[in-house]
């Protein structure tokens, strides 16, 4: 299973997008992502009240503000260390493309984040992918590493 992971600049700030390809349709990939049972197995546990969500990370709780969604598609989390998106676009009925992106200010902040950020999002993108049923979805921690701290950027 093949992790796809970019660097684009953009006017507004610099994305690290990670993405991946399920074997599943974009319904149960929904619900594995929106479900606090469900996402507690590959993320955190969470709570929701209106648009503000809390994780709960062995009693270390993170808050975040919803900023946007839309139902089986996407939803946008502004969050103390950035602008967290994860969106699932059914390819075909048989396919979903799962991606998570996390936005920094500059390409400076994005530079210095990554290599440390992209491997935590990274890790919890294939604990999501495991608890679909996908296998091989392992990867050792220094190609990992590797693979962060080596991306480049990409001009739109």
């Amino acid at each position: 299973m093949d992790i796809e992971a970019t660097l684009t600049e953009w006017e507004d700030g610099c994305d690290l997008v990670i993405s991946a390809d399920v074997p599943v349709d974009r319904a149960t990939v929904w619900n594995y992502v929106t479900d606090p049972d469900s996402a507690s197995q590959w993320f955190a546990p969470w709570s929701r009240d209106d648009d503000v969500v809390t994780f709960d990370f062995d009693g270390e709780q993170l808050t975040g503000e919803i900023i946007g969604s839309e139902d089986e598609r996407f939803f946008l989390l502004e969050l103390p260390f950035g602008r967290v998106g994860l969106s699932v676009r059914g390819e075909t009925p048989e396919s979903t493309r799962v991606t998570v992106t996390h936005t920094f200010a500059t390409y400076e902040e994005a530079a210095h984040t990554v290599p440390e950020i992209g491997p935590v999002w990274d890790t919890h993108l294939r604990a999501l992918l495991t608890e679909l049923g996908v296998e091989n979805v392992d990867i050792d921690e220094d190609s990992q590493a590797r693979m962060y701290a080596n991306l480049t950027v990409e001009e739109l």
